[in-house]
């Protein structure tokens, strides 16, 4: 377990507090969207889990949760949400962001997941998590949830033709182009786990 200040505890709180309303709002608004054109509320759950998004929320969230209360996980943990959680913030900027133009209660929903929640985050991990105890042997199990992600949603497109993100999506783009593209967000994942631990050993060398 890892040992977090009073400040940092009441940051985590806050995060987690941004983090479970944002997952609370999206799953009422994906419930009556899904709902108002025909499909069930299961359905719509089933779907709601299928985003990198929401997972990456949800892991960070009852992370975040567990530090308030006085439980953090250890470090490892704290690097892995951190780096998919950045992920997500990253990808969206870059590649979702420009796609749509969400409103209302939505544009909330949006802005939290995406924006709130993953900035405090990565500020909290650089600020209040203790330095030194990361390793770039660490970094091939934090691509594991990833990878097996993908490896998900390339088989359920497959099955049923759904799939979460346009540039996954194998039945508009190709096996070849979708194959370049999961590269990119690999890769994507790598650089920004080198980067966490980079910053670790580096912050952990200072403060020692």
């Amino acid at each position: 377990m890892t040992d977090i200040s009073p400040a940092g505890r009441l940051v985590a709180g806050v995060a987690a507090a941004a983090g479970f309303f944002g997952l609370a709002l999206q799953l009422v608004l994906i419930i009556g969207t899904t709902t108002a054109s025909g499909g069930t509320a299961v359905w719509a759950v089933f779907n709601f889990f299928c985003f990198f998004t929401i997972l990456s929320n949800a892991i960070v969230a009852a992370m975040l949760a567990r530090v308030a209360l006085g439980r953090a996980p250890a470090a490892p943990l704290l690097g892995a949400a951190t780096l998919y959680i950045a992920v997500v913030g990253i990808t969206y900027s870059v590649a979702l962001r420009h796609i749509w133009d969400p409103q209302g209660w939505q544009l909330i929903a949006d802005r939290v997941l995406h924006d709130v929640v993953p900035v405090l985050a990565c500020l909290f991990w650089l600020v209040f998590v203790p330095k030194g105890r990361l390793s770039v042997r660490i970094i091939p199990s934090w691509l594991i949830f990833p990878i097996a992600y993908l490896g998900w949603s390339l088989a359920r497109g497959a099955v049923d033709g759904w799939y979460p993100y346009y540039f996954i999506d194998a039945g508009k783009l190709g096996y070849a182009v979708m194959a370049r593209n999961a590269l990119v967000v690999t890769a994507l994942f790598a650089l920004v786990a080198l980067v966490i631990v980079g910053f670790d050993r580096l912050l952990g060398q200072r403060r020692g």
